[in-house]
């Protein structure tokens, strides 16, 4: 058994570094005098010595586990050891580590992966990297390599954003679970059952929004949907052509269905929703209903929904001009739903409101925007029995501070508000939102001329407020921030964060700001502005100067009106 190394003086010589202070510590290295000579070597032979000594692998030593003594070791060259590598790489992981690893990247650098060499294509081709992801295609040409690639992948959802003679090729693709059509003009309903004319049971989602040919040949689309019986989630969104007969085909054949949307298809009649929900064989599992813009329905529609429809949580009437307030006696009686949508009925009344207030349904979602018969007394009855809202929507309604300030001490739970075009609500309304709707987190002020800045203070100081629109335009899709680049308190005091639109109405002189602006920020350039830039409408963008993080969004209008400036984020 090596034992270890007796003392050596080369081992201990100082190193240039630690020269300094090493005086103090020499008296205590034992019988310093016997080494004296090979401590202090010529510079060229303690090199060497040294080059030799480095050159050797040091050894290891392993405290023997078959004996109990303390100075008893067992000495490993390093070199012995077999597959131990000490400079590992990446190129050292497991396949199944590397996939891992891959599945966090986006779609572009998971395809260039893929072409480092062949154990990255391997890894990157396993089907947990492409989990989630949708393919986005142009069927040009038969192409068996693209099917087989997606296959390999895993892919099980696919877009198709064109094609030229047929879609074939898509029965080929397997455990298809969401297939995508939406925008293909040249889309008929032959080519469509083609394409699905294999049983394709793993089909969730098929969207075929805006495929104007898609016409309601009964027999085709019970074919079609044979096929395909699992079908959870259908958009027929803008199939102008679709009627009736789909309905009951629908009915018929997708006893699975969640989700329909049926918004613009302007020959859907109240005999068809008649027949997609009749009492003894309805769509027991639908959830959501989109009959935006269908507007042919009447009252008659929303009787047989409330009858055949009864797990419905979603209901979209948007412009359905023909519905009154009896629809909404029909729809109070459907203790399952949670978000009715009522935008642009023009017939609805305060009377409507009562219905469902009095019903006792528990609504999480209410749109009545548009609708010009509601009132205050409208908001009362809100106020009364509609407590669980946390989204209302009001935009351009009748009403004024006093039903908003009723409302605002019973809807303690509101989350969302939109009251835009509200031209008689004040700064009295919205401090009472301020006072009493702790829970706000959207707001939308939109048109509300008058309120004044120290009532837009007051709705800033709400704790978990997250985005407030006070200008002409909104997107809330790209956040816009206010950048302090004036003194107005509304700027200065407001915490970071929250989502901002303020137009410079409240100002007294916009072009100072507009000025300001332009010193400030340097560099500025247009877009489709014209030659005379303040008198034509323009989009101005520069990134801050100060902070790196916002751009300037410069929007002047025609003149006499009011300049907007926002500040709008680029994350």
């Amino acid at each position: 058994m090596a034992r270890l190394h007796p003392y050596h003086p080369l081992h201990h010589q100082p190193s240039p570094v630690s020269v300094v202070g090493a005086a103090s510590s020499l008296s205590t290295l034992p019988q310093l005098d016997q080494y004296s000579s090979t401590m202090v070597p010529s510079t060229e032979s303690w090199l060497n010595q040294q080059h030799q000594h480095h050159s050797q692998p040091e050894p290891v030593l392993r405290c023997n586990p078959t004996n109990n003594t303390n100075d008893d070791f067992t000495e490993i060259d390093q070199n012995s050891q077999s597959g131990y590598k000490s400079n590992t790489t990446i190129e050292h992981l497991h396949p199944e580590l590397l996939s891992i690893i891959f599945s966090y990247l986006d779609l572009r650098s998971k395809g260039r992966v893929s072409q480092v060499c062949s154990s990255w294509m391997d890894a990157a081709y396993d089907k947990s990297v492409w989990k989630g992801v949708e393919a986005k295609l142009h069927f040009k040409k038969l192409n068996t390599t693209m099917i087989s690639s997606l296959n390999r992948r895993g892919i099980k959802r696919v877009q198709v954003l064109s094609f030229q003679k047929d879609l074939k090729e898509l029965a080929s693709i397997k455990n298809l679970e969401r297939l995508t059509l939406t925008g293909c003009y040249n889309l008929t309903l032959e080519l469509l059952s083609e394409a699905l004319s294999q049983e394709m049971p793993s089909l969730k989602q098929l969207s075929l929004g805006m495929c104007k040919q898609i016409t309601s040949v009964f027999l085709r689309l019970c074919d079609l949907f044979n096929n395909t019986p699992n079908i959870e989630v259908l958009d027929l969104g803008g199939c102008s052509e679709i009627t009736d007969h789909a309905l009951v085909a629908i009915r018929k054949c997708l006893k699975q269905l969640k989700q329909l949307n049926l918004r613009s298809c302007r020959y859907i009649t109240d005999k068809g929703i008649h027949r997609l929900s009749p009492d003894d064989d309805g769509l027991a599992n639908l959830e959501l209903l989109d009959l935006q813009d269908c507007q042919t329905l009447s009252d008659d529609a929303l009787k047989y929904i409330s009858s055949g429809l009864k797990n419905l949580k979603s209901l979209n009437l948007s412009f359905c001009v023909g519905i009154t307030d009896m629809g909404l006696k029909y729809l109070s009686s459907m203790t399952s739903l949670k978000e009715i949508n009522l935008r642009s009925c023009t017939n609805i009344t305060n009377t409507g409101l009562r219905y469902l207030s009095e019903s006792g349904i528990k609504l999480n979602i209410l749109d009545v925007s548009f609708c010009d018969k509601i009132t205050d007394s409208g908001l009362f009855y809100i106020s009364q029995g509609l407590t669980t809202l946390t989204t209302l929507s009001l935009n351009s309604c009748l009403i004024t501070d006093e039903g908003l300030t009723k409302l605002s001490t019973s809807l303690t739970n509101l989350k969302t508000l939109n009251i835009g075009q509200c031209n008689c609500i004040t700064d009295i309304g919205v401090s009472s939102l301020a006072e009493n709707c702790h829970k706000l987190e959207n707001i939308d002020l939109y048109g509300c001329t008058r309120i004044t800045q120290a009532g837009q203070e007051k709705i800033l100081k709400l704790p978990l407020l997250k985005y407030l629109n006070t200008g002409l335009w909104q997107d809330l899709q790209a956040p816009v921030y206010f950048h302090p680049f004036n003194s107005s308190s509304l700027v200065r005091d407001h915490p970071p964060g929250c989502v901002i639109k303020q137009s410079n109405r409240n100002f007294v002189d916009p072009s100072y700001y507009s000025s300001q602006l332009f010193a400030q920020y340097k560099s500025l350039y247009s877009a489709n502005c014209g030659d005379n830039m303040l008198f034509r409408n323009c989009i101005l963008t520069k990134l801050c100067d100060s902070c790196q993080k916002f751009s300037c969004l410069l929007n002047p209008t025609l003149s006499g009106s009011p300049l907007f400036i926002v500040i709008m984020d680029k994350s």
